[in-house]
């Protein structure tokens, strides 16, 4: 198995037809809700919006996961935006099984995420590490198929968990690294095209998504201040102390920034951030080489003669914190990262990675000729068939 991972942002393309005197391929985009996506579309020479009611598309982004009978229903030459399998990472519950899998294995290289338990099947491990726990017993609740901080709480006490409830438990990170003595997180774009070989790319921006509330160390007291604690934007944006930056490079103010513009300011201030982000990258690459089999099981079961490894792509949302000794830990994978613009940092940060992610896939002409070729050839055989067997009723008749 081999993955690498690289940076994007935009590149050249090769096209199929004609739009402003341009090169194009046709993206089908009806089962998508989020307008920017459009948007992108309509001032790309690269791209057109296909017909809602058309197969005849190149690439068709949907806001849902994929089936196998979806994927199997691919022509050769078209792409779709989600990997079968990819819920290895994305489902909390599975993600915490395939790390600590591999933690296992490689106890050095996997230890970027907290400590987790999946209930009900693991709660006696989880009563059993509480109690010889010496040092903070602070555990956060997430369901294992939620979203946007639903269903999320902070506990100290083995009594405020269900031991039936479908759920994880993680052990808080309870020193983060503050700026200006408020906790953040951050969402890294992370887009896959291929799965065997793996191929990964890391987006140059991102966003940094900080909480409300000045940060305390956990207490009993304060574990229900949410705007304190948890960073989720769904979360934060309800309180009347939420700020959107007007200036989207402006990496000082809001609750929402650009990530890139806010490397930069930390590097500036003298933080070794060159070598946080290389630990960064290898985690995200690691996580994603722990559900690698998988990918190519399902993919090669349902395409085996793929021309490019590359009939799908994926963009991820990878949430990230810093503690307070620049040590990153993974908090979750997203499937579908929300592509809702609600801020000016939205629309700069989503508008690129959408934009350079279309223009990462490898799209070549070719494809689509030799899916004709071989259809028309098909065709011919079927025809040549029929003739004989009408040949051969004939003689028999005689």
């Amino acid at each position: 198995m081999d993955a690498h991972l690289t940076h994007y942002a935009q590149s050249k393309y090769d096209g199929l037809f004609v739009k402003n005197k341009h090169w194009y391929y046709k993206i089908h985009l009806a089962n998508t809700r989020y307008e920017i996506i459009k948007r992108v579309v309509e001032e790309s020479e690269k791209w057109i919006e296909a017909n809602p009611d058309s197969t005849d598309w190149d690439v068709i982004w949907l806001d849902t996961s994929i089936s196998d009978d979806r994927f199997r229903k691919l022509k050769k030459f078209q792409k779709i935006n989600h990997f079968i399998g990819m819920k290895g990472i994305t489902r909390k519950d599975e993600l915490c099984k395939n790390l600590k899998k591999m933690k296992k294995k490689f106890p050095q290289c996997y230890n970027f995420f907290p400590l987790t338990w999946i209930l009900p099947n693991e709660i006696s491990d989880f009563k059993n590490y509480f109690k010889k726990e010496s040092g903070s017993k602070t555990y956060i609740v997430k369901l294992k198929n939620s979203c946007q901080g639903k269903g999320i709480y902070l506990t100290k006490s083995l009594d405020n968990i269900n031991k039936y409830d479908s759920c994880v438990i993680q052990k808080y990170i309870h020193k983060p690294l503050l700026i200006n003595g408020l906790k953040f997180d951050i969402r890294l774009y992370v887009l896959v095209t291929g799965c065997d070989p793996l191929r990964i790319f890391l987006h140059e921006d991102g966003l940094v998504r900080f909480s409300i509330e000045k940060y305390k160390l956990p207490k009993s007291k304060n574990l229900k201040q949410v705007n304190m604690h948890l960073t989720n934007f769904s979360i934060n944006k309800k309180s009347d102390k939420f700020e959107n930056s007007l200036d989207p490079d402006d990496a000082t103010t809001g609750h929402k920034r650009s990530w890139k513009a806010f490397l930069q300011k930390l590097k500036e201030e003298g933080l070794p951030m060159d070598s946080v982000m290389k630990r960064i990258e290898h985690m995200i690459v690691k996580t994603i080489c722990s559900i690698q089999p998988e990918l190519k099981h399902y993919y090669n079961s349902a395409h085996i003669s793929d021309y490019s490894n590359s009939m799908c792509f994926e963009v991820l949302g990878f949430d990230i914190l810093l503690d307070y000794k620049l040590k990153p830990w993974l908090l979750e994978v997203n499937h579908s990262p929300s592509f809702a613009t609600s801020s000016l940092v939205d629309e700069k940060v989503k508008y690129a990675v959408i934009r350079d992610t279309l223009n990462m896939l490898y799209m070549h002409s070719k494809y689509r000729h030799i899916h004709i070729q071989e259809y028309l050839n098909l065709q011919k055989f079927r025809k040549k068939y029929s003739d004989v067997l009408v040949k051969h009723k004939k003689e028999l008749k005689e």
